[in-house]
């Protein structure tokens, strides 16, 4: 008897594990690789500091701290082989890199190497070829910020002795490296500039050149053509803080607020007529546009108005053809005020609350019918760091049974699995998704190694 109850016991227990597995979400076992340790880069249980990952040319850079060396750059292939220390910049400190974009084959930065100050960098991937472009402010280093590819290498702010603050352009020399116009004569610097974007070859941005607050601006590399497009907000500053200067199809969308309705959609054409409010969504508060994102020429973002919480709104450029795509959540902020959109092929992407599931991955067409939770999980597990691999979304999902993961979709709910369980005994914590030519990288924790870079090739 005692045999029999014992066997009985037995039973009970691996009918109740089947079934938490099956309530569980399980990984996903038609993957057709598993995530892989790229290289111990700090070896043992201590985590290097990696950021800042960038595809160049096929090639990932990154900053990263190997307990010797201190935050320094680094580049990898996928392999444990290729994946090594370009150059040590700063060979006592860190090189306190940031800032990074790609231009005319190369990787430019803001680095520091301990003589010059933080200064603006290029490489090609070789130590030889990684070098400081100008040492523009020889007391002390320029720290260039807002580093962007434009017409013949990149733009960016960078700080002068002379002239403060002000709008620079460089293409990789040091003779090629010059400021584009002195736009506040009158202080030391432009304030805190920001937002510089490329749309179609100008760069538009916000700044202030003392008898105006901060403004849109826009350059097309020189100085005469370097100009206020308008002056929004006479009484003030019109573009503070996030102002999500965006491309959809050849417009420049940003936020802006003219002193009477709050912080609104705007857009411009790069004329003072051609640049006007979109739509006032809230119109006592501000609707507080953020996240913007192109699909296709229709613009995504998020706002609120006066009835609805923080939800998903579209534009096609009008005041009627902006309109919030649903409701997701009738009682309250659907969308996370730190989470981005991702475009798959035309489709939206997105983190996002009902406030009956939580906060999960959401997809959407446009429309409200075709704007739908992409899979029901109890708890829901969030969808952070997305990133697109041919066609596939991988983002990190926290559920219960395996904490932080990574996760994959299709869009669709028999699509939507965990990629595999990196660490058992607690979770990876995977953060940084990075598509490079096909191949993803990461940053995880398998609970050995610390957190270490890894890539998965599905």
């Amino acid at each position: 008897m005692k045999i029999l109850h014992s066997v009985r016991q037995v039973a009970f227990l691996l009918i109740a594990a089947c079934f938490w597995l099956w309530l569980s979400p399980p990984p996903n076992s038609g993957a057709a690789a598993a995530p892989y340790l790229v290289k111990d880069i700090r070896r043992g249980a201590t985590s290097t500091a990696i950021s800042g990952l960038v595809n160049v040319n096929g090639v990932l850079f990154f900053a990263a701290d190997d307990g010797l060396h201190g935050a320094e750059l680094w580049k990898s292939d996928g392999s444990r082989k290729g994946t090594r220390l370009v150059k040590d910049i700063h060979p006592t400190k860190d090189a306190g890199i940031a800032w990074a974009a790609t231009a005319k084959m190369m990787l430019f930065f803001a680095a520091d190497d301990g003589v010059h100050g933080r200064e603006l960098w290029k490489s090609d991937g070789t130590a030889d070829g990684t070098v400081m472009v100008k040492d523009i402010n020889p007391t002390g280093g320029s720290n260039p910020i807002w580093i962007v590819k434009g017409q013949g290498g990149v733009f960016f702010f960078a700080f002068d002795e002379l002239h403060g603050v002000e709008l620079w352009k460089s293409d990789g020399m040091a003779d090629g490296t010059v400021m584009v116009k002195d736009i506040n004569p009158s202080a030391d610097n432009l304030g805190w500039p920001a937002w510089i974007t490329n749309v179609n070859g100008t760069m538009f941005f916000a700044a202030s050149d003392g008898a105006h607050g901060y403004e849109l601006w826009k350059s097309d590399g020189t100085a005469g053509g370097t100009v206020m497009v308008k002056d929004i907000n006479r009484a003030g500053d019109s573009l503070l803080g996030n102002v999500w200067i965006t491309n959809a199809q050849g417009t420049t969308y940003f936020v802006a607020n003219n002193g009477v309705r709050g912080r609104e959609l705007f857009k411009s054409d790069g004329t003072p007529q051609g640049t006007i409010i979109v739509k006032n969504i809230h119109p006592t508060k501000g609707s507080d546009p953020q996240w913007f994102v192109n699909v296709n020429g229709t613009l995504y973002l998020k706002a609120r108005d006066d009835t609805h919480g923080r939800e998903l709104w579209k534009s096609e450029g009008t005041k009627t053809g902006t309109v919030m795509v649903k409701d997701i959540n009738l009682s309250g902020n659907a969308l996370p005020v730190d989470a981005p959109f991702l475009n798959v092929d035309g489709t939206l992407f997105f983190e996002a609350s009902d406030g009956v599931t939580g906060a999960t991955l959401w997809k959407s067409d446009g429309t409200a019918d075709g704007t739908v939770m992409v899979k029901s999980v109890d708890p829901p597990g969030g969808a952070r760091w997305l990133a697109d691999v041919n066609g596939t979304v991988y983002f990190a999902a926290t559920f219960p049974a395996y904490g932080s993961e990574l996760w994959q979709s299709d869009g669709a709910p028999n699509g939507t699995t965990m990629v595999a369980d990196l660490n058992p005994e607690v979770e990876a914590r995977p953060t940084d998704l990075t598509n490079v030519n096909g191949t993803l990288f990461f940053v995880a924790d398998d609970g050995e190694h610390g957190r270490e870079l890894w890539a998965y090739k599905p």
